[in-house]
């Protein structure tokens, strides 16, 4: 669950700063409510879908699309609940020299390498978990 969780943060932040800086997603001049209403309409996971992941109650996971696929165009209505104000905070919190495309790279790595640990994780039974773990002890 935890690694599910941060390649989806990682994939969040990638696909958040591509809209950026293509210019999708304009952060200036708007209010922090309608900031935040428009991050919930372009489908970016909120930490409180990111913490549900972690409490194995799964969560909508919208950081798997392409990056190419960030245009915003399809758009995820969102719910008539306001957005509590520190839900997408782990996005815009970042630096202003966070908004680059070599940032984008650099997470898109960390995502992939999440994605690998993760797929690794679930090819392995419970016998192979179990073998390394009396493996580890015996050393």
């Amino acid at each position: 669950a935890r690694l599910t969780r941060e390649k989806e943060i990682l994939s969040n932040k990638a696909r958040f700063i591509v809209m950026v800086v293509k210019g999708v997603l304009e952060l200036r001049k708007k209010k922090k409510a309608e900031l935040l209403q428009e991050l919930k309409q372009h489908g970016f996971a909120s930490m409180k879908d990111l913490n549900a992941i972690m409490h194995g109650k799964g969560g909508k996971r919208s950081g798997d699309l392409p990056i190419d696929e960030a245009s915003g165009d399809g758009a995820v209505a969102g719910s008539e609940k306001d957005v509590e104000k520190t839900e997408y905070d782990y996005l815009l919190g970042m630096n202003l020299w966070s908004l680059t495309y070599e940032k984008v790279v650099e997470i898109l790595k960390l995502r992939d390498q999440k994605k690998q640990e993760l797929d690794e994780l679930l090819a392995t039974s419970l016998e192979m978990m179990w073998d390394r773990d009396l493996a580890a002890l015996s050393v």
